[in-house]
């Protein structure tokens, strides 16, 4: 392999003399000895050109000077000026362009936490045929962002910088710590995060210092005893309070044998302000001492000059220093807790940060006991050989080769022939934060890991995007924007959903084909708010005669727009112009074959919900809701309504064991029905007489939504008239382990039966009620239901393999769907020279062919009825054309056309005044597909063939006469094109027939 190492690290001001710059430095020296057959190139910055001789000399001999290239950039980028961003942008695309020269076949980013007032360039932006790498720290100021990220120009710059992250390719950790952080916070694919380990520079070693030695670094540092050695920054996790208030609950023996050195670099500011703290816990300037900087050697003999090292950093990447002093054989304890454990290596050498008598009870520990210092200072010794630069280096390169043989082992998804392809620019349209749709945050959890695969600008309509994520990694572009650039854009994707958030994609989607993926099958529920609240403009009728012809419009005159909603999915115009469409279930699918077609799902693929676990301790979760530890709680969430039918698993609660139990309480995590439905559910919980133990919060936010997932005992997410959807709350559950109960309803179906007690779709009370009883009753089930679900949700549920398959498909539908095809070819045919200066009628024309060419189309094909003679004659129907306009003929739907001045029109008038309702549209001229029927209804045997246009398609002539009953007609038909006989020999035996 040829492996580009990023060492920009190892130039910026801010890390080249501290850990990181260290690190990098000593990592890539070893990756240099141990690289074997590899190649090795390192990469330099020209903004920092007094670095560059010195690396150079760091590398003789390591590795030939032309193998260390320098790339430049032209301005300062310093990434905490917002008007810098075009200039970073520049010098990103400057930095890959040199970076692709090398033909690398792994990039290594030493740090790609860099640049905030600096000109380091170090993002990593996927980019087809480069493999990237990037060393991981630490996640310590998103874990602690309260005190970290309080700056928003630094928060928006760090999360630009956990975006890089996500999109390596390998990440390797610098402990096994810093390992599970990125797996749980970052949701990096366990298998792509590789821990490394660390080790310390050679110039630390057990050293035996003379009595002269001694007394020159002790008066050099104001040293008068024997001394307990920290070394550090000093900020709030390394939690330098709590060692004094440690040292100060000491015995009076131990405090007068012993001072506290306190190794670092310090303002003054801090060290006024630390020697006040000590003031108070009662230490004088000679107990605690503050040595300020002190160079390499002189540690060295403090480290070995101390008689204990004591760390109690709240949170470490790894604990460089615990590793020094035990490098020298000092005794040492540290933190139990993030990375500390692991470098010690020893149990009862830890103990609790957050409590200072811990710290204080375990330093005494070790000085009043000699045999547990000396078996420490064997220990450290010991454990230290653990850790060298030979072996962090032998695994990153294991890493790269790892992945290197994977990536070839794949088909090529990101390049040819090893040239690397652009990366392909997105639009995505959906809700976002803070838009209270299930769907924006599906989006937002979405989003960070699709921008491994493409560069993506967000289209929101009303500019209030508030997630600070989205803010820091993605451009932020209107609607009207969008429409006046669609064409910059390589890929469009839309979030279609039932919901009023996405009342404007319904007409994009038809000007900008994009790949659409429907949330929920059905769409009438917004087309009816729509239409209910602009009735000037209706959009669900001319939905519903599109979707399904003439009798959905009548059902919705009829019966009402409630009753138009349940029955019609009414989303046959978005699917038919969409470039491939993307679903979460096979029900999904079902929907679209059991409403269209058999084939009409070809170009639809399924890809399961992307859904993460959320981070809430159950514990502290419970704190923030005020609930006792010994609670037992039934949540179910999501908004209320009777298609989630809460008035059952009310009553059902009501009449089980669970209500006698006064620990027992039922929670409904969302916002109430504002109807009738909502209203009776609220004074079912009044009159129950134990409204105490049952709540409905209302809208959860995020924060408080994760906080009854972590405190839920088990939950019941039941479902009735379906509209297609899958259930973000069950898959909450699930991905949380939290124990379910759900009925066999819509996608539901699909969940295994091994994580979830599943009830019948129709259930009975009394199943519901044992169920309940059942999860209430037994520890064991729950505990082996949330270990089951768990593992489902991990093999099927993670927004990173999500990602990959939304890739996967997009680009499938790209390349190869119909409407594609048909838009490339609409190009192509634009490109021709004077085509646009073409008359009306010849463009019409080009138009009629490339429909009728299209024998790859996937609509609903039609039987077209000319009833042209017949249109005026309405006492000759003998009553059987309402009764044929009302039926579904397999998946034929019947459109009467006729003829006038020579082109054929929609019957509009005429189908209207058979079924008794308004007309509700203009009758247009009709198109042709190629899977359409076409009878001529001509009792008298006046028409003239001859007199067709030819656009028309001729596939077979019927003369009806006058006595042919509708079902006559209906079984023949439905007979013979379920039997598949080609329409022209279907038409011959109609004739027979008739």
């Amino acid at each position: 392999m040829r492996i580009v190492i990023d060492l920009q690290a190892c130039q910026t001001p801010g890390s080249k003399n501290r850990g990181i710059g260290r690190y990098s430095l000593s990592l890539a020296q070893a990756i240099v000895r141990n690289a074997r057959h590899h190649e090795i190139l390192l990469l330099l910055n020209d903004q920092f050109p007094e670095t560059i001789t010195e690396i150079r000399q760091h590398f003789h001999g390591l590795i030939p000077r032309e193998k260390i290239h320098i790339f430049s950039i032209p301005t300062p980028v310093a990434q905490h000026d917002p008007a810098n961003r075009w200039r970073i942008q520049i010098a990103e695309k400057l930095r890959f362009h040199f970076i692709n020269q090398l033909k690398p076949d792994i990039v290594h980013v030493s740090s790609v936490v860099e640049g905030f007032v600096d000109n380091n360039v170090s993002a990593i932006i996927p980019y087809p045929g480069i493999n990237n790498a990037a060393t991981l720290y630490d996640l310590i100021p998103l874990l602690h962002s309260e005190r970290y990220l309080t700056d928003a120009p630094l928060k928006q710059w760090y999360l630009r910088k956990l975006q890089a992250l996500k999109n390596a390719d390998i990440l390797l950790a610098i402990s096994e710590s810093s390992r599970q952080e990125a797996i749980t916070h970052l949701k990096t694919p366990a298998e792509n995060v590789f821990n490394i380990s660390g080790a310390v520079e050679a110039n630390f070693f057990p050293f035996h210092l003379n009595t002269d030695q001694e007394q020159t670094i002790k008066q050099r540092y104001g040293l008068s005893k024997s001394f307990i050695m920290y070394t550090g920054g000093i900020d709030y996790r390394k939690n330098i309070e709590g060692l004094i208030m440690a040292f100060a609950q000491l015995h009076a023996q131990l405090r007068q044998d012993h001072q506290l050195v306190i190794v670092c670099n310090i303002q003054d500011t801090e060290r006024l302000r630390l020697t006040r703290f000590c003031e108070k816990q009662g230490l004088s300037k000679s107990d605690v001492i503050f040595t300020g900087h002190v160079p390499d050697i002189d540690l060295n003999h403090l480290y070995n000059m101390a008689k204990l090292f004591v760390f109690p950093s709240l949170h470490e990447g790894f604990g460089l220093p615990v590793l020094e002093a035990m490098t020298c054989g000092t005794p040492t304890i540290g933190a139990n807790c993030s990375s500390i454990p692991e470098v010690i290596g020893r149990q009862d050498a830890l103990f609790d940060p957050t409590q200072p008598d811990a710290i204080a009870q375990k330093i005494t520990e070790v000085l009043d006991n000699k045999d547990f210092m000396e078996s420490l200072c064997n220990h450290a010794l010991e454990q230290a050989k653990q850790f060298s630069w030979e072996k962090s280096a032998q695994k990153a390169l294991a890493a790269f080769e790892q992945h290197y043989e994977k990536m070839h082992s794949l088909p090529i998804l990101f390049s040819i022939d090893n040239i690397p392809i652009k990366r392909l620019k997105m639009a995505f349209l959906s809700p976002l934060p803070p838009d209270r749709s299930g769907i924006a945050d599906y989006s937002a959890e979405l989003l960070p890991e699709l921008a491994r695969y493409y560069d993506i600008e967000l289209i929101v309509p009303d500019n209030k995007l508030n997630d600070a994520w989205l803010l820091a990694n993605f451009s932020i572009r209107p609607i009207d924007w969008f429409q006046t650039h669609a064409k910059r854009y390589d890929r469009i994707l839309y979030q279609f959903g039932n919901s009023e958030f996405h009342s404007h994609m319904f007409e994009l989607i038809k000007s900008y084909p994009g790949v659409m993926v429907l949330h929920d099958f059905f769409l009438s529920g917004i087309l009816g708010h729509l239409q209910a609240s602009n009735a000037s403009e209706p959009v669900l009728t001319p939905a519903l005669y599109l979707s399904h012809g003439y009798p959905a419009v009548a059902k919705l005159v009829q019966d009402g727009l409630e009753a138009a909603i349940y029955h019609y999915p009414a989303n046959i115009e978005p699917l038919n112009v969409a470039l491939g469409v993307i679903v979460h279930s096979e029900f999904s699918k079902q929907l679209a074959r059991q409403w269209y077609g058999k084939h009409f799902d070809r170009y639809w693929q399924k890809i399961p919900m992307p859904r993460s676990a959320q981070l809430s301790s159950r514990e502290a979760a419970r704190q923030r809701l005020n609930i006792n530890a010994d609670a037992f709680i039934v949540c179910s969430f999501g908004f209320l309504g009777k298609t989630k039918l809460n008035q059952q698993l009310l009553e059902a609660w009501l009449a089980s064991p669970l209500a006698v139990d006064k620990k027992s309480y039922l929670i409904f995590a969302g916002e109430n029905s504002p109807t009738d439905y909502g209203l009776v559910l609220n004074k079912t919980i009044q009159q129950s007489k134990i409204a105490k133990q049952i709540k409905i919060t209302g809208y959860c936010d995020t924060q408080v939504y994760s906080d009854w997932l972590a405190a839920a005992d088990a939950a019941v997410q039941l479902r009735t008239l379906t509209r297609g959807e899958t259930s973000a709350a069950i898959l909450d559950c699930i991905v949380n382990g939290i124990p379910l109960i759900c009925n066999n309803h819509g996608s539901a179906q699909e969940i295994p039966d091994t994580i979830a007690i599943k009830l019948p779709n129709i259930f009975e009370q009394s199943q519901l009620i044992d169920a309940l009883t059942n999860l209430y009753s037994n520890a064991s089930r729950r505990q082996a239901l949330t270990k089951q679900s768990k593992q489902y949700a991990k093999e099927t549920h993670t927004p990173y393999k999500a990602a990959l398959n939304y890739y996967k498909a997009i680009e499938q539908f790209y390349a190869s769907h119909p409407n594609a095809r048909q838009q490339r070819l609409i190009n192509e045919l634009t490109q021709i020279d004077t085509i646009d200066q073409q008359p009306p009628s010849e463009i019409t024309a080009i138009a009629q062919a490339i429909a009728y060419n299209r024998n790859d189309i996937i609509q609903t094909p039609r039987l077209l009825l000319d009833i042209t003679q017949i249109a005026e004659d309405d006492n000759d129907l003998s009553g059987w054309m309402p009764t044929l306009l009302d039926r579904t003929i397999t998946n034929y739907r019947v459109e009467p056309i006729i003829l006038r001045n020579s082109r054929y029109y929609y019957a509009v008038e005429f189908a209207c005044r058979q079924l008794k309702i308004p007309q509700f549209m203009e009758e247009a001229q009709i198109d042709v597909g190629r899977q359409d029927i076409w009878l001529v209804i001509d009792p008298q045997g006046k028409i003239d063939l001859e007199q067709i246009p030819l656009h028309i398609t001729r596939q077979g002539y019927l003369a009806l006469p006058q006595t042919t009953k509708a079902e006559q007609l209906l079984q023949s038909i439905k007979h013979w094109v379920e039997n598949g006989v080609d329409p022209s020999g279907l038409i011959k035996q109609l004739e027979n027939q008739a």
